[in-house]
């Protein structure tokens, strides 16, 4: 048996009872041990003494070098010499898993409040240590807040620290792999590396390859492309000092860094210095045809995915790459360029909605609900098939992305950037400030990156036509929803097949792995028994696909009715656990500006998803009933406690909304729809200079600004409330700017019921 003391009896003792000594062995916590870090201190620098540093680097000399690498090495040496003058790399010592947000001053008093003898004097200094603690906390709360500016995501971070509900889960001191336990940090760094790597090999070793079916179109040569160059040839457009200004100001200032070392803030603080030196960088660059790898290179943070998974699992471990920002303003000018090119010739799909100006999420819903409705009601079954890719943007084969890209048509020197800019990255692992060796990055567009979406893009721009669906398809980026609607089940069971046939050929063409087992498939309309839906077969690749009860679409749910009950209900759990919270938080946050911010981002950011398209939109003066009526409800709550009212004082609803400075659900969802209709209305990005989809079922011709009359019909959907609000605002109609077109939603929005 372990020994875990000793014990005896005294033999000596004043009464009759003898006295026992027990000497336990207690294991305590051991002290965390101090790192000592060497870093910048970024925050500390000013904008004078950093352009004055600057400018005394010989910037001039620059412009005789024409090899974009010794550009690039002439900024990063001028930038760190300045940085080493305003900013230099000082050892700090710091002790892991401390109370960062906590002052010096009531860390003095939690160490004095230890060390108390007597127990008037430890209450006291007991007192103040978790008073300090509480205004520390408090402070640090602000500040984050402040940082978010606006970010939900952040703000629910910081509302659950704020309440001690969840805490930052540490990087383990190693790695479970194959069984076997990496030793240190640097042996975790390199393992989650090769594990990363490896994943999208495996991916890509999955994909099997068909023979391709004859109803799909299969490229060939350029006249089977799915976009015409019409003659219009992309070049490169030169880069000025006043366009890297505009870059530059455009990029968040955050503290993350990339392999250079060099935050956005210098860049931003640095920029009357910088942007010559910078536009002669990516001059070189396009004219050159080359990327820097050092530009291709990325440090990956692995996050915890949370959600009780295994921390000592590579698998539970989420990649965020960080890249140099000079990587990102190089993108940012290219990106520019592209998609005035492609929007030129057309050659993005009408149906793909992700990442374009003008376009979201709801412009995505409300679409294909409005259309599933209207075939609803035209007597037809509709049968929809919702697809799912694995890590779709980092399977993608570079060469075949590449030839794409050539289709769109290109100069010589274009396409030879993008050949360099899409081979020879790296990349690394930080794990606990250790990182892994560099490996090659063999295939997909760059995480992190400011192109990677577009190009994604361009990769899935045939799907449409390749699989012969018309506009009957909803795109955002890998989210891929296709539908067909047909007199009876037969019809649709046929179809659908055949869809699913196309795709899972489509993808693995193009380097898709496709997640056969999480395809939905929902059936809705008609008259056909349900007997006959549920023997219903779809096969994706080597499985099969039954219809399930409800679907999901982009966040919003839909059963076979195609009702938004699904989505009310879920708004209205959403409100309730969202108000308990903000009533939690007032505990931790003084009523104010900054609680009114963190509540407004939490609370608005959740409700307004979306909520033109997965809510009805009521104009005229009815209350909200049922589901919707109780998520009035918890945000009205919301508002009592941001002005700390009482349901007693029975100040009016409307009132109370506004002296909180929050809108009602139905304010939001008008505002939504009205801003809908004048983006569709002004829409030009669709087939040949066109509207948008929303566009086209909106409004009888192609510039006209009549409705059609056949939208009013789709009740309960974005299409028939975008048609209201533009036909009830004639300052709505007659406004040219987004800012006009926002003070006639809004306007239109305070006339209507809450």
């Amino acid at each position: 048996m372990l020994q875990r003391g000793n014990v005896c009896v005294l033999p000596d003792t004043t009464t009759d009872h003898r006295p026992v000594l027990a000497e336990v062995n207690i294991k305590g916590r051991s002290p965390s041990r101090p790192v000592t870090i060497r870093r910048r201190n970024f925050k500390a620098i000013k904008r004078h003494a950093l352009e004055n540093a600057l400018e005394q680097w010989k910037w001039d000399d620059i412009y005789d070098i024409k090899e974009v690498d010794a550009v690039l090495d002439f900024i990063v040496a001028g930038i760190t010499m300045s940085l080493d003058k305003v900013a230099p790399v000082k050892a700090i010592t710091v002790r892991k898993n401390t109370n960062l947000y906590l002052s010096k001053a009531t860390l003095r008093l939690i160490d004095q409040r230890n060390r108390a003898l007597g127990r008037r004097e430890y209450k006291v200094l007991r007192n103040q240590a978790a008073a300090g603690v509480r205004k520390d906390k408090l402070l640090s709360n602000l500040n984050a807040i402040k940082k978010a500016n606006g970010d939900s995501k952040a703000l629910w971070n910081l509302a659950n620290r704020a309440m001690g509900k969840t805490k930052a889960t540490p990087l383990p001191l190693s790695l479970t792999i194959n069984g076997i336990d990496t030793c240190d940090d640097k042996g975790a760094a390199d393992a989650l590396n090769s594990f990363y790597i490896k994943k999208v090999n495996d991916l890509r070793a999955s994909i099997v390859l068909s023979t391709p079916s004859s109803d799909i179109c299969v490229r060939t040569d350029r006249s089977c492309n799915w976009a015409s160059p019409r003659g219009i040839v992309l070049d490169f457009s030169f880069a000025s000092a006043a366009k890297i200004r505009r870059v530059v100001s455009s990029i968040s200032n955050t503290e993350a860094m990339g392999v250079d070392g060099l935050p956005a803030s210098v860049f931003k603080l640095g920029i009357e210095v910088l942007a010559s030196p910078i536009s002669h960088l990516i001059n070189c660059s396009l004219a050159n045809g080359k990327v820097p790898v050092i530009l291709k290179t990325g440090i990956v943070i692995p996050v915890h995915k949370g959600k009780g998974k295994n921390p000592k699992d590579p698998a539970s471990y989420r990649p965020v790459s960080l890249l140099p920002v000079l990587s990102k303003i190089l993108e940012k000018v290219v990106k520019a360029d592209m998609e005035y090119h492609m929007g030129k010739i057309s050659a993005l799909p009408n149906s793909q909605f992700g990442f374009r100006a003008g376009r979201s999420t709801t412009t995505a819903i409300g679409t294909a609900h409005s259309k599933w409705i209207k075939a609803v009601q035209e007597g037809k079954v509709v049968g929809i098939l919702a697809f799912d890719l694995s890590s779709a943007f980092d399977t993608v084969d570079c060469d075949l992305l590449l030839e794409k890209i050539k289709d769109l048509g290109v100069t010589r020197r274009v396409g030879d950037w993008f050949g360099s800019y899409l081979n020879g990255g790296k990349q690394c692992v930080n794990w606990n400030g250790t990182r892994s060796d560099f490996v090659d990055v063999k295939y997909g567009v760059r995480q992190g990156s400011i192109l990677g979406p577009l190009l994604f893009l361009i990769l899935m721009a045939g799907l449409p036509v390749e699989m012969g669906v018309g506009e009957n398809i909803v795109c955002y980026a890998d989210d891929v929803s296709v539908w067909t609607a047909g007199r009876d089940v037969d019809v649709v069971e046929t179809n659908l097949n055949l869809l699913a046939a196309k795709f899972v050929e489509f993808a693995a063409r193009n380097g898709l792995s496709l997640n056969h087992t999480k395809t939905q498939l929902l059936l809705a309309g008609g008259r056909d028994s349900k007997e006959r839906r549920k023997r219903v077969e779809v096969k994706v690749g080597p499985s099969t696909v039954s219809p399930s009860s409800e679907l999901e679409l982009l966040g919003a749910k839909f059963d076979s009715t195609l009702s938004l009950n699904l989505n009310v209900d879920i708004m209205a759990r959403a409100a309730r656990v969202r108000a308990n919270m903000v009533v939690r938080l007032a505990k931790h946050i003084p009523r104010g500006p900054y609680l009114h911010q963190l509540a407004k981002g939490i609370v608005l950011g959740k409700l307004g998803y979306a909520v033109s398209a997965v809510t009805p939109v009521r104009f005229g003066g009815s209350n909200p009933t049922g589901p919707l009526a109780a998520a009035q409800v918890a945000l009205n709550d919301v508002a009592r406690t941001l002005t700390g009212s009482l349901r007693r004082e029975h100040i009016p609803v409307r009132d109370l909304l506004k002296s909180a400075g929050l809108p009602s659900i139905n304010t939001m969802a008008v505002r939504s729809a009205a801003m809908e209709a004048w983006k569709a209305f002004w829409s030009r990005d669709g087939e040949e200079g066109g509207r948008n989809p929303l566009g086209l079922m909106l409004f009888e011709k192609k510039n006209g600004k009549e409705t059609r009359s056949d939208a009013a019909g789709i009740a309960d959907t974005l299409v028939c409330a975008a048609r209201t609000a533009w036909n009830k605002s004639p300052q709505l109609r007659q406004a040219r700017t987004w800012r006009a077109a926002r003070d006639a939603a809004i306007a239109l929005a305070e006339g209507v019921a809450l």
